[in-house]
């Protein structure tokens, strides 16, 4: 198959003018006769011919035109990368990934940041769950050992006898082990709900009922830990009816119920102290009778713990950890004139069914 190459040498002139221009026609026609022909390819029209293309072909025209050497070889590879990149499933692949790695690195980093914060609610629930179950298991058994050892004490001292010694061990046993009002029982239940809501499982309670609970479980804990004997302490609910814990009650539950043990064992005898609850600002405030030291105001406003458990820890440090790290709020305290003023921001609304 000849391409009339050699017109185009004979137009150059005579045949010994035109040495070089035959070697180079013979050279042309070589490389057509064991050329190889492009494939059949359907994506010819839209890869091969595309104006992206045909612009990066024009660039190796104009550095060979131009002799630079390198820049043709910079265009050609240029040219192959993006017909590869069309026709060549790796060569695609890695063209795809240099355009979107960006985006990839988007997706790493905000991956790596949620995480970063799954790990860390984990850790902020873990402490909690680490803190309501040294104070239950602490508080239940420091009270029930005390006891026994003040009731030996009692009886060595001959100031209680068998029978009495006998009546008052039955007294602490039923505080303990009542079916329906015994601590046992209420701590099971409030332990159950728990280990619930801290696992994700949705609940919501109304604020009357949430605090009343915390004063019952209060209650309890008292009596357990003085043997029925108690101040008169009257509990006064303003409106709570209306609202609605949405987020933890069981952990609302829990602060209350610190708070108020606290409230009725500082309470003055006799004196029929009152303790009042109401909601202003999004805010559970309760009112009590009672002071507080410049180091216990310190510890309920405070940073929360990180991790690490003092064996000594209070109901304060419960309730300052807890508003922390499961409503992500700090209580505010108020001490006048011996009255307490106690803000705990809780995650609370309207009660629609209240409504």
């Amino acid at each position: 198959m000849l391409f009339r190459s050699n017109e185009l040498v004979e137009s150059f002139g005579s045949e010994k003018e035109s040495t070089g221009a035959h070697a180079f026609s013979q050279a042309v026609q070589k490389a057509i006769d064991q050329g190889v022909p492009y494939p059949d390819l359907e994506q010819w029209p839209v890869v091969l011919e595309n104006h992206q293309v045909l612009e990066s072909l024009q660039q190796v025209w104009r550095r060979m035109s131009e002799g630079d050497i390198k820049g043709m070889t910079l265009a050609a590879q240029r040219v192959q990368g993006q017909i590869n990149s069309q026709t060549y499933l790796p060569a695609r692949t890695w063209d795809n990934f240099s355009r979107a790695w960006p985006l990839i690195l988007i997706f790493a980093v905000s991956l790596a940041v949620i995480v970063a914060w799954v790990r860390a609610r984990s850790l902020r629930r873990l402490i909690t769950i680490l803190h309501l179950y040294r104070a239950s298991r602490h508080e239940s058994g420091k009270i029930l050992g005390h006891n026994v050892m003040d009731l030996h004490e009692r009886a060595r001292t001959g100031e209680l006898t068998h029978e009495s010694l006998m009546e008052w061990l039955l007294t602490l046993v039923h505080i303990y082990t009542d079916p329906d009002n015994g601590l046992v029982a209420y701590m099971v239940s409030l332990g159950d709900d728990l280990v619930g809501q801290i696992q994700g499982v949705k609940a919501s309670a109304n604020l009357n009922d949430v605090v009343m609970r915390g004063f019952e479980g209060a209650q309890l804990f008292y009596k357990a830990w003085r043997l029925m004997s108690s101040p008169t302490v009257t509990l006064v609910p303003k409106d709570l009816a209306s609202w609605r814990v949405v987020r933890y009650p069981a952990l609302a539950t829990v602060i209350l119920q610190e708070w108020f043990f606290n409230c009725i064992r500082e309470s003055d005898w006799g004196s029929g102290s009152v303790i009042s609850v109401e909601v202003q600002g999004g805010a559970a405030v309760i009112e009590s009778s009672g002071d507080l030291t410049a180091s216990q105001v310190a510890t309920l406003m405070g940073p929360p713990s990180s991790g690490l458990l003092q064996a000594n820890a209070s109901g304060l440090v419960l309730i300052r950890d807890i508003c922390r790290y499961a409503f992500g709020s700090r209580v505010e305290v108020g001490v006048t004139e011996h009255k307490i003023r106690l803000s705990i921001p809780l995650r609370i609304r309207k009660d629609r069914k209240k409504q």
